[in-house]
């Protein structure tokens, strides 16, 4: 999370809140994050999950991809 944290204004300028999740005790829930993106309705439109640190999405990562939701969503209306 801390990685998110440090990217902190760029979501907010994308006008995105980032909300993690775990089923894990607290201290192993800071060890585990689980990242979900939604749209306007407030409706998963896409989600990271990892069980390990391997294939975790990294704040630069969620960020493009954030963008490229927005321009192809721009691009057909």
């Amino acid at each position: 999370m801390a990685d998110f944290q440090s990217h902190i204004e760029e979501f907010k300028k994308e006008n995105v809140d980032i909300v993690a999740l775990s089923v894990d005790p607290l201290d192993k829930a800071r060890e585990t994050v689980e990242d979900f993106i939604l749209d306007a309705d407030k409706k998963v439109v896409d989600a990271s999950y990892s069980i390990g640190p391997i294939g975790r999405i990294v704040a630069g990562d969620a960020l493009s991809h954030i963008q490229f939701f927005k321009k192809r969503k721009a691009q057909q209306s």
